[in-house]
This record gives C-alpha cells, sequence and structure tokens, in this order.
C-alpha cells in the first residue's frame, strides 16, 4: 500500500501569489444566488418588466414636459403679439432690388387680394402693369376690417378668425411677381382692425375710459381699432410684417399708422401716460417696423395729401414728416376738384401741393396716389416734369 504522500497530485491552476475573490453581494437574477433556478428565471422577468415600465414611463414624461414647454412657449409668445416664425436673417440681404427701384421709381398699380388665387388674372395683370410701365403691385394683405390674405400663426389672428388665405396659394401669386421683376407691395392697415379690437377689447381703443370699446362712424355700428399706446398689439403688426417678409414680400405700405379721429368723441388710450406725446407713440412705432424689418424691405406710410403736406393735430398731433421711411404715399383722391384742373395749367394746384409735401419728407420719395378715373397720361407727364416719377394707380375692383 503506497503512502497519500507519494500520490501525484495534479498541478493547482492558481498561482500561490493568487487571491481568492471573494463575491461581496449577488444581483438577484445573478447564477451564484442561493436560490433555485425558477425564483432566478421569475426574477429575470419581474425585472424586465420593471425596466421597460420605467423607460415607458420615462418616455411618457418627457413627452408630457415637450408639450407642456411648447404650449406655454406659444401662449407667452402670442400673449405679446410677437411672431412664432423666427425673424428675417438681417444680415444676408440683398438690397440692388431695392434701389434700383428707387431710382427708378415705384410705378405701382393696385390688385385686390381676393384675386390672388388666380393664376390667370395675376398673369393678365402683370400684362396691365407693363402696359402703364408700372414695376410694383400693392394688395392689401390686411385690410381695414383687419382680414389677413393669408395664414398667420399668431394668436391674435387664429382667435380672431383674421386669415382668409393658405399661404401656398399666397406665395405662388408672390413667385409669379417677383419672377417677373414686378415687387409686391403689402398694404398694411395697421391700428383700423375692428377683427382684433373686438376679439381681444384689452387692446383696443376704449370709450371715455370705460371697458366699451370706441367705434368710429365707417359703419352703422361703428369699427374698433387697435389702441396705439399697447404694446402687444404693436407687437402684433410688427409680427405680421416679420411673416410677409419671411414669404418674400419686400415693400410694405403703412396704412392708418394714427390716433383714430375721436378727440371729439371720447375715444381713450389705456396705457398712455400723461407726460408721452402721441406723436412720437406713432413715430416710434414706425421707426421700430424699420428696425425689425432687414435693409432689403421697402418701407412706405400711407397718408392724405393734405395731411402729408400741412400735418394733422387731429389724428397725428403734428406732423408724420421726420418718420423713418423711404417714401410717402400722397392719397390724391380726396382733392378731386384740384385734380380735375383745366389741363392746360398742368395740374398746377396738384403739382403745388406735391412741392410743399417735398419740403416736409425731405430725402424721401412722393409717391401720389391716384384713382383710374383721374388718371390720364398728360397727368402723368406734368408729374415727370416736375420730378415726380412714382405713382400708385388705385382701382378698387381692379379693374384698369
Amino acid at each position: 500500500m503506497k503512502k497519500i504522500s507519494s500520490l501525484k497530485r495534479k498541478p493547482s491552476p492558481y498561482k500561490v501569489t493568487d487571491k481568492v475573490r471573494v463575491r461581496k453581494s449577488y444581483y438577484t437574477f445573478s447564477e451564484e444566488y442561493p436560490v433555485d433556478r425558477f425564483q432566478i428565471s421569475r426574477r429575470k422577468r419581474l425585472y424586465s418588466k420593471r425596466k421597460k415600465l420605467n423607460i415607458v414611463l420615462s418616455a411618457l414624461l418627457f413627452t408630457v414636459l415637450l408639450i407642456s414647454s411648447f404650449f406655454v412657449m406659444n401662449i407667452a409668445l402670442n400673449i405679446s403679439g410677437a411672431p412664432i416664425n423666427p425673424p428675417a436673417d438681417k444680415t444676408k440681404v440683398d438690397t440692388s432690388a431695392i434701389k434700383a427701384l428707387k431710382e427708378d421709381g415705384i410705378r405701382a398699380l393696385y390688385m385686390p387680394s381676393d384675386k390672388l388665387s388666380d393664376k390667370e388674372y395675376v398673369k393678365d395683370f402683370i400684362r396691365e402693369i407693363r402696359k402703364k410701365n408700372g414695376n410694383s403691385v400693392v394688395i392689401d394683405f390686411k385690410n381695414a376690417y383687419g382680414k389677413l390674405a393669408y395664414t398667420s400663426l399668431q394668436n391674435y389672428a387664429i382667435i380672431g378668425k383674421c386669415n382668409h388665405l393658405d399661404n401656398d396659394t399666397a406665395r405662388k401669386a408672390i413667385d409669379i411677381f417677383t419672377s417677373k421683376g414686378i415687387t409686391v407691395i403689402a398694404r398694411i392697415y395697421c391700428f383700423e382692425d375692428p377683427a382684433v379690437a373686438e376679439t381681444f377689447p384689452a387692446i383696443a381703443v376704449k370709450y371715455m375710459d370705460t371697458d366699451v370699446n370706441w367705434r368710429d362712424n365707417t359703419t352703422e355700428n361703428g369699427n374698433g381699432w387697435l389702441n396705439p399706446v399697447s404694446k402687444r398689439a404693436k407687437n402684433y403688426l410688427y409680427g405680421i410684417m416679420e411673416e410677409l417678409y419671411a414669404m418674400n414680400i419686400r415693400g410694405f405700405m403703412l396704412e392708418s399708422v394714427q390716433f383714430p379721429d375721436g378727440l371729439k368723441s371720447g375715444a381713450t388710450y389705456p396705457g398712455e401716460k400723461e407726460s408721452s406725446k402721441r406723436n412720437e407713440v406713432l413715430k416710434s412705432f414706425v421707426s421700430t417696423v424699420r428696425k425689425k424689418l432687414p435693409k432689403d424691405a421697402l418701407l412706405i406710410v400711407s397718408e392724405g395729401a393734405t395731411d402729408a403736406a400741412k400735418g394733422n393735430e387731429s389724428i397725428y398731433f403734428g406732423s408724420m414728416s421726420d418718420v423713418s421711411v423711404d417714401a410717402v404715399a400722397a392719397d390724391t383722391r380726396e382733392r378731386n376738384e384740384e385734380i380735375t384742373v383745366n389741363r392746360k395749367e398742368k395740374f398746377t394746384s396738384v403739382l403745388s401741393m406735391y412741392g410743399e409735401i417735398s419740403k416736409r419728407f425731405t430725402k424721401k420719395i412722393i409717391i401720389p396716389v391716384i384713382s383710374t378715373e383721374e388718371y390720364s397720361r398728360s397727368y402723368i407727364r406734368a408729374m415727370k416734369k416736375n420730378g415726380y416719377t412714382s405713382y400708385i394707380l388705385i382701382d378698387e375692383n381692379g379693374k384698369y
């Protein structure tokens, strides 16, 4: 019998220096866990289900937070009247086209906005512009009732039901004009806006410091106006122009940049400070429009011809002569008796009025606004002879 010590032993896989690994803890699904295999498998399934549930709950929570953030931002932006669209890029602009338009003269025809969806009419209208030696078109993208000829993303426009044309239709018409070298000028009625004034009375002109909206006498029941002092009302208008610029519109003609003629009818303006000057409120509004629009935007302010020549204390509280614009559109349609003077006198009275406007609006383009009923080639020649190469021809029905 051999001694045990003499038996051959297999060499140990561990070195003498190796330390034995001691597991301090177990995972519930580890093979070393001191339970049977069925319990291990069950724990694995429970862990997997719990993990999936946590992932689903995390995804739902993230989605809820994302949606909530969007609505909060949307409400905040629209309460201020700010546009949801990002502002137009002011760094990369081509000013050459507008520069050429200013040098050559702005010769525009007015086209009704309801014709934007009619491609054949648009094409025929371009031919009419060419016949009149024109280079631009004026279209109401925000009319005197607050209706928009495109779809705005702003809350005031959506809730006020101001959107009356889809953006694809508007863009296609704009693209047709621009492809033919015709500059589109958007006419914007600013504070004359019964649609938004009635829907959002907090930003409307009031009657005698009450909660009742002030109304003008343009209709049987009258129309409300936006308060020129209200920051939210002005932000809404800024947003409209930024949205239109993003749609490739480069001309903007501002109508009703004024306080409504309510000095004798009890119009009051919430938020107005005693020390503030109403004339400065209007000028500041236009200056902000100029700053918000890129350099290649053409900015025009529209006034009655007499107001442009002499100022108006009841609606401008002075003159708008030093406002930050490229041109003034002087509406001569109020002066029919002077436009129809004997042609042999070469429209002396009207041309004299243009001279008064030029003296006030220095370094600005004077654009007479003429009804097609008053239009004549001899009138245009007389204007051109006296240095006035710009004009806007208006037929409310778009028939020339």
